[in-house]
């Protein structure tokens, strides 16, 4: 799905260079399309549309190599997730200057604070997505922290092993996923629903097998999944 995404956000952008660079559609782009025919006046489209034309054709490549090499790893998907944010951001800026028409010192300090709490926001996101959940018994429940954790009562789990196997995953219903990593409630193959912490593709993971439903986590690293395993061991019902 993952992959799909990013070969859908990329024909998009392959669209919109086309549409604005060769084409010459600047009525697409924002600002030029709310502007009055006397601020288009003071806007150097041609140089606007070739910017935004850069940036589309730019993001477009970076997001198909990203679509056909995510499964490899991480880095390639975060990488176009890093640049789908900061070439815009870049792009807006270096089209100021072909824009000439007087601006107030508020509107630029306001369109510059909202560029800023747009990029803090999604940093801060991104970040605690990705982050690795912590797994601990707490009182009569494991707690699975951060973003979409969850507490699972002692007495409503059935089983805890290791797998090797993951059952496709279907749907998400309420979670994210960011490449590799899965948080959240999901669909399964055979599990309408089911908890996903997941930080890396492929087995081994940890499967809680509850009254309701099953929970799934592993790790970057398998030394964490087995130290996890160790302290959830006391929780499991059949030892």
């Amino acid at each position: 799905m993952t992959g799909i995404v990013l070969g859908i956000v990329s024909f998009t952008f392959l669209i919109i260079w086309y549409l604005v660079d060769r084409k010459k559609m600047y009525w697409l782009i924002a600002g030029v399309n709310t502007a009055s025919e006397e601020q288009k006046a003071n806007m150097d489209l041609e140089s606007i549309g070739k910017a935004v034309g850069k940036m589309s054709l730019s993001l477009a490549l970076i997001n198909l190599i990203s679509a056909l090499t995510w499964k490899t790893g991480e880095s390639s998907f975060f990488i176009a997730m890093a640049a789908n944010i900061l070439v815009p951001i870049i792009t807006i800026v270096k089209i100021r200057k072909y824009d000439t028409n007087r601006k107030t010192k508020g509107e630029t300090i306001l369109a510059a604070s909202f560029t800023l709490v747009i990029v803090i926001g999604i940093g801060i996101l991104f970040l605690t997505t990705i982050k690795e959940s912590s797994v601990a018994i707490e009182g009569d429940s494991v707690k699975v922290s951060g973003i979409f954790g969850r507490s699972i009562p002692l007495g409503d789990i059935e089983d805890i092993r290791i797998v090797e196997t993951l059952p496709v995953v279907t749907m998400r219903t309420n979670g994210a996923a960011i490449g590799s990593v899965l948080k959240g409630r999901f669909k399964l193959v055979g599990a309408n629903r089911a908890y996903l912490y997941l930080y890396k593709s492929g087995g081994p993971y940890i499967l809680i097998e509850t009254l309701d439903y099953p929970v799934y986590l592993n790790f970057r690293d398998d030394k964490t999944l087995y130290n996890t395993m160790v302290a959830l061991s006391s929780a499991d019902p059949v030892k």
